[in-house]
């Protein structure tokens, strides 16, 4: 898990590099270990704080989660999506559960099941304008 976590920060602080110190950068971090149906995870929180950190010191303006149940993750989205909407550079950051049906995958919020998209959140997220867009969801896919 510390290796897959500092990989991630190498490649945001490439990204970093490659950007003007002048753009519009915005994150959405979430990091779940606590699963109400599920086994909890031990550090799916600490990467997720510990990435959130560098994009906070990085120019980020950063909507963070800990432990995020299905309604947070959907307020936060929504807050993201309005904050990304004139940014040059938006990140989407998952550490916890997660799984695929077909050809989508399913981030799970800690008060869902596994295995159940409708109690999950589908993904990757996208926003609509931005220049360059990252994801990086770092789910354990069961």
């Amino acid at each position: 898990m510390k290796s897959l976590a500092r990989s991630f920060l190498t490649i945001i602080l490439l990204c970093l590099i490659a950007t003007s110190l002048e753009a519009r950068k915005v994150a959405y971090v979430i990091g779940n270990n606590r699963y109400q149906h599920s086994k909890s995870l031990s550090n799916a929180g600490n990467d997720a704080a510990d990435v959130g950190g560098v994009l906070r010191q990085s120019g980020f303006i950063t909507i963070s989660l800990r432990d995020a149940t299905q309604a947070q993750i959907s307020s936060g989205l929504r807050e993201f999506s309005r904050k990304a909407h004139n940014s040059d550079v938006c990140i989407f950051y998952f550490a916890g559960h997660g799984f695929e049906v077909g050809a989508k995958n399913y981030l799970v919020p800690v008060d869902g099941l596994l295995q159940e998209p409708s109690s999950s959140t589908a993904g990757p997220l996208a926003a609509s304008t931005p220049e360059r867009h990252v994801d990086f969801p770092k789910a354990c896919h069961q």
